[in-house]
């Protein structure tokens, strides 16, 4: 355990390595560079589809209880059963890193590694754990950034400022038949939310990535925010591949760095977490080698079930996407298979993929472990 391990990046993926490296009594530096809970672009969603994590320790807005899926219509599907909360990422980040440094861990805020001091650190340490995001300065270095942007969804958003007290407790995410992809209001208070778009994938059809902004604008409007006051604009890439390397010499991706997101939703804070801390566990034992195949079996009962959705989905017209939540809703409201007879032949697939895809996430999807 006398390996010394420098992290690039203090977000979930940086921590949560840093904390399994403590943990086994690792040596472990964390490179920001910026200040720790800084530059945070995300709708701050923590979802944990296979049940491995704990709660968030800190920053917690409130737990989800309901989600509104809109189409032509509203539907209310509860998500009582599914371990998904709104947090505050930076309040959580910081108590994270505050707790690393109680242990011992070393965070150098303000440090940023780029192509010219890359090296330096790779001869400093006997590993390197990418946690940089994208594109991860790793990509720079040995020339695969252009991987990420044709297997990512490209997000906007805004953090706005308006009357969300409709949405206590909730979230609400829109479809559209103007566009491949999804629409979303995530509440952090009763006056303030994330509002953003995201554009699936290329290989779920074409993307035009110069209305990305209009199309949200116009959703925007659909909702009564068109005149909201905009606190902060973001939006980027959310990898939703594997990249078919993880390990460049003695550096590890991690996270977003390694195409660690959710392909249905862009999601990504649970796997960032567990790749961390499997990167760790990797080195611990000697066995990097097997560190791609590992994630791959920890995460494909949920990114299966995932694809597959996903495909079914992006394949559909905007009025049949409406009918599947009808009729799935109708169905968990308990009223029968009733709403499900009016259904196509080629629809009832779709509707029965979905309800099987939301019931597993009630109950917990089994990890590959």
């Amino acid at each position: 355990m006398n390996q010394r391990i420098a992290i690039i990046g203090a977000g979930p993926a940086g921590l949560a390595a840093a904390a399994e490296a403590l943990r086994l009594g690792m040596k472990a530096a964390l490179f920001e560079r910026g200040r720790v809970g800084e530059g945070i672009r995300c709708a701050e969603g923590f979802f944990d589809p296979l049940r491995l994590l704990a709660p968030p320790e800190a920053g917690i807005r409130f737990k989800v209880q309901s989600l509104y899926f809109r189409a032509k219509k509203e539907y209310e599907f509860s998500t009582q059963g599914l371990r998904l909360w709104i947090i505050d990422r930076a309040q959580w980040q910081q108590h994270r890193a505050k707790r690393l440094r109680q242990g011992g861990v070393e965070i150098r805020e303000g440090e940023a590694i780029s192509r010219q001091n890359y090296p330096l650190l790779r001869e400093e340490f006997d590993w390197v754990i990418d946690a940089s995001g994208v594109p991860p300065v790793t990509s720079l270095v040995y020339g695969f950034r252009d991987y990420y942007l044709p297997h990512s969804l490209v997000t906007a958003q805004y953090v706005l400022s308006g009357d969300f007290t409709h949405l206590a407790n909730s979230i609400k995410v829109g479809f559209s038949p103007d566009y491949r992809g999804y629409f979303w209001i995530f509440p952090k208070s009763e006056t303030r939310a994330s509002v953003g778009l995201a554009f699936l994938a290329e290989e779920y059809g074409p993307r035009d990535l110069d209305r990305l902004w209009t199309c949200l604008h116009r959703e925007m409007a659909a909702e009564a925010l068109a005149e909201a006051k905009i606190i902060e604009r973001s939006g980027g890439l959310c990898p939703a591949k594997m990249l078919p390397r993880l390990v460049w010499d003695n550096v590890i991706l991690v996270g977003d760095a390694a195409g660690l997101t959710s392909p249905l939703h862009g999601g990504g804070i649970d796997m960032a977490l567990l790749s961390g801390r499997e990167a760790v566990r990797a080195i611990a034992r000697g066995g990097v080698e097997g560190y791609r195949k590992g994630l791959e079996k920890l995460f494909k009962p949920r990114l299966v079930l995932e694809k597959e959705l996903v495909r079914l989905w992006s394949a559909s017209s905007f009025e049949e996407v409406e009918g599947v939540l009808a009729g799935v809703h109708s169905l968990l409201k308990g009223k029968g298979i009733g709403p499900l007879l009016p259904l196509s032949r080629h629809l009832l697939p779709k509707a029965y993929l979905f309800f099987r895809c939301w019931q597993a996430l009630q109950g917990g999807l089994a990890s590959g472990r």
